[in-house]
């Protein structure tokens, strides 16, 4: 089985210049009374310029409707080939799953599964920084959605993230929980802002009793330590004052006996994993393209 794009690399490049293009142009277009609201958003579309290259003068010619109709039709084609992978997705997803948590099981106690399945979505997992910067935060100006996770459409279904490793702070928090329950580990997905901007993050109860803080998102993004945010409290994870939760969570402690690295192991199931997933690559202009 194979997964299927009908975008080439050019294609997937002017969908996120001219997403940006129009979440300007959109924005100017707004009654002055909402433009306070969604200002940051637009500042951050004018931040994406430089990345881009796109000259101001692209802009000043640019127009509205016909720009809001290439991308219309780039929706279409994107929805359109989401179905068309979605029956792949999910044969696979569900034998990764499988795979992963039969090999998990193996350790006897909470604790080991709990390091295992962290060392392995850190390893597995990467961030989906496109989908971040080009759809996140461009939404609510913009009204489109598109996520190339390694150039191919696919939903951020349970399966579609299993088979892709690929997504975000809600994505990667959801994969935690999701399979954590499968190894009847106590696992919950909180909400908070960090540095400003919504994050996800799960919260784990071990049976003593005590409830912990994982934030996996920041591991796979190296951006703290295990030492930091993998079972520890809230004072732990939040020393710098980075987090405002956004519900209350019960009191929380950090977790002090040595805890087991089982990065070789994972990087063992994650070839196993390879060996399963369907073969993503020759995705190039000569292989297919889009028609226009």
């Amino acid at each position: 089985m194979t997964l299927e794009t009908f975008f080439t690399q050019n294609d997937i490049d002017e969908i996120y210049t001219m997403t940006i293009i129009y979440s300007i142009l959109k924005y100017q277009s707004l009654p002055e009374k909402w433009q306070q609201e969604f200002l940051p958003k637009y500042e951050h579309a004018k931040s994406l310029l430089t990345e881009r290259n796109i000259k101001l003068s692209i802009i000043e010619s640019a127009n509205l409707d016909q720009i809001k109709l290439q991308l219309e039709n780039y929706q279409v084609i994107y929805n359109s080939n989401i179905e068309l992978n979605r029956n792949v997705i999910n044969q696979i997803g569900p034998i990764i799953a499988k795979t992963i948590i039969t090999e998990i099981k193996t350790k006897d106690t909470e604790i080991d599964r709990i390091s295992y399945l962290v060392d392995f979505l850190t390893n597995y997992m990467t961030y989906s920084k496109t989908y971040d910067k080009y759809c996140l935060s461009l939404s609510t100006i913009d009204g489109f959605n598109f996520d190339f996770q390694n150039n191919i459409p696919v939903d951020n279904s349970i399966n579609g993230l299993l088979v892709m490793g690929q997504g975000v702070c809600d994505d990667i928090s959801t994969i935690l929980q999701f399979l954590g329950e499968l190894l009847d580990l106590k696992i919950a997905k909180i909400s908070c802002h960090c540095q400003g901007i919504f994050h996800s993050l799960n919260t784990i109860t071990l049976s003593d009793g005590n409830t912990y803080l994982i934030d996996a998102t920041k591991l796979i993004t190296k951006s703290k330590s295990k030492q930091d945010c993998f079972l520890v409290s809230a004072d732990v994870i939040n020393k710098n004052n980075e987090y405002i939760f956004k519900e209350d969570i019960v009191p929380t402690k950090t977790y002090i006996k040595p805890i087991s690295n089982y990065h070789q192991e994972a990087i063992q199931l994650i070839d196993k994993l390879n060996a399963i997933k369907p073969k993503i690559e020759d995705l190039n202009d000569n292989k297919q393209s889009r028609t226009k």
